[in-house]
């Protein structure tokens, strides 16, 4: 048989890369900051590339403590990826046939490498026109699950656990010996932060990124933080080399420069709330409070459907054709005023609102 076991699983497994048509104007549906990263910003990130070291490997320990310093947890217990889904494959292939539970919909990654590795997955539903509460993602698990992922804030139901919520499931999961891994994707735009559980549960893995709140999408970089029983398994699966050494420059430089990066996510966060509410003050329904994103209610499918077709007319693109519960709405990625300014007109146009 050709490879091994893997393949009669992995063969029916698709991968389809997302291909942009020509003459886009508004690319507001890859999960990525859509507007231009502030020019002093990308000044000072081509001034620090260094690339008269490139046929050598790269120093990663210094990546790694640069992190520590900012992060504020020793660098033993952290563990870099080309993103969080290097990290969420790696603890999909951990998980093993434990198996896994995670929030859904949300990031497609998490169902095509369980798929791949042969890991039963369990999807515990959220509704954008319902809270799901702590309690009741803990009775959604069955008991024996290897690892629970809980994106928070989730994407595109856009649920958002305090601190306290988050608390009690990671003990919850540490009596029930589950490994839970928060997925910090759209941290930073309002959400709080799980990082304080590290510090008390052996159990609980804090994901993050460079691609949404930094706004570095193409450097591919993302880190895992946990105690040792957590993160030793993940450096094990790791690849020798991390990252490449000009995304660890760029990431560096982010890091460094931080004040101008929060200034840049705070005029979004901005921006997103006055796009929403000038949304809804329109009569549609609106959510996003958390991330930089604004999940957008359409009557039906259809309607949701024509809609997103009329703004591809115009050059805007946003995310549809979710499955049910969100199977009639819109995700639209926020970027600066005139970038929202120019959506939102276009939304009113078709909508007739």
């Amino acid at each position: 048989m050709l490879y091994s076991s893997y393949y009669q699983q992995t063969y029916g497994v698709e991968r389809k890369r997302i291909v942009m048509p020509s003459g886009v104007k508004l690319r507001l549906n890859r999960g990525e900051r859509p507007d231009q990263m502030p020019r002093p910003l990308l000044n000072t990130i081509y001034a620090n590339q260094r690339l008269g070291y490139v046929q050598r490997y790269p120093s990663y320990q210094q990546f790694y403590e640069r992190l520590s310093t900012f992060i504020g947890f020793p660098a033993e217990q952290i563990v870099v990826g080309a993103g969080i889904e290097e990290l969420i494959r790696n603890l999909m292939l951990l998980a093993g046939d434990r198996g896994a539970a995670v929030l859904w919909p949300t990031c497609a990654m998490y169902d095509i490498y369980a798929q791949a590795f042969g890991v039963d997955l369990l999807r515990i539903t959220t509704d954008p026109n319902r809270t799901l509460d702590i309690t009741e993602v803990m009775h959604s698990v069955r008991k024996g699950v290897g690892v629970l992922f809980l994106p928070n804030p989730g994407q595109p139901v856009e649920t958002c656990y305090q601190l306290g919520e988050l608390e009690s499931l990671a003990n919850w999961c540490w009596v029930n010996n589950i490994v839970l891994a928060v997925d910090e994707a759209h941290h930073g735009f309002g959400a709080p932060t799980a990082l304080p559980l590290v510090h008390k549960f052996d159990n609980v893995i804090v994901m993050r990124t460079f691609s949404k709140f930094f706004g570095a999408a193409s450097i591919r970089v993302g880190f895992a933080v946990g105690q040792a029983r957590v993160i030793k398994p993940l450096h094990a699966v790791r690849a020798s080399g991390e990252i490449a050494g000009p995304s660890m420059q760029i990431a560096t430089t982010l890091l460094d420069n931080y004040a101008e990066v929060w200034a840049w996510a705070g005029r979004t966060s901005l921006a997103r709330d006055l796009t929403r509410n000038m949304l809804v003050e329109c009569g549609l329904k609106v959510k996003g409070k958390y991330g930089f994103s604004l999940l957008i209610e359409a009557p039906s499918p259809d309607e949701a459907a024509r809609v997103a077709e009329e703004l591809a007319s115009r050059g805007t693109y946003v995310k549809q054709s979710f499955a049910p519960p969100v199977e009639r709405h819109l995700l639209a990625a926020v970027g600066d005023p005139p970038m929202m300014k120019t959506f939102m007109d276009q939304l009113k146009e078709i909508c007739k609102c």
